[in-house]
């Protein structure tokens, strides 16, 4: 079944659209990690290994562990045509910090990505990146402050 999903990394408060062929948590657990989705966002495959994945209109909490991977996914789409949106939320380790040195890494690679695709569209088309940017940012906004207040 294909959905068209809101991902929003609470980390570094990233936004993506994605539309995925998936019905179970476990299929869109694979995809996410494994790049395996479309959006005009871009690809970018997800570390969910330490994360908790949360759907913001139902409240179902998702992680790693295999024994919810069979979970129905949420469907029926919204006024805007998403289904749903999901937080993508780092768990907390002893030290109360969400970090880690492997999340570093994978998230300076991934800032490096976007930085070097912003610049080429920018470098390509600045007044379309411009006008597509502005509706997507007062979203991004929007949803970390739903992030925010989001009772994890």
């Amino acid at each position: 079944m294909n959905l068209k999903i809101n991902v929003f990394a609470t980390q570094n408060n990233e936004l993506r659209t994605i539309t995925v062929n998936a019905s179970t948590w476990g299929e869109l657990h694979r995809a996410l990690e494994q790049g395996e989705y479309s959006s005009e966002d871009g690809v970018q495959s997800y570390n969910l290994s330490d994360c908790t994945c949360k759907v913001k209109e139902t409240k179902l909490a998702f992680d790693n562990g295999t024994a919810g991977k069979g979970a129905a996914l949420p469907t029926g789409k919204g006024e805007d045509g998403v289904d749903f949106t999901l937080f993508i939320v780092p768990q907390k380790i002893k030290s109360g910090n969400y970090v880690t040195n492997e999340h570093l890494m994978v998230e300076l690679q991934n800032l490096r990505k976007m930085f070097e695709s912003v610049f080429a569209e920018l470098e390509e088309s600045s007044n379309e990146m411009v006008m597509k940017d502005n509706s997507k940012e007062a979203l991004r906004a929007k949803l970390a402050k739903e992030a925010a207040e989001f009772n994890y």
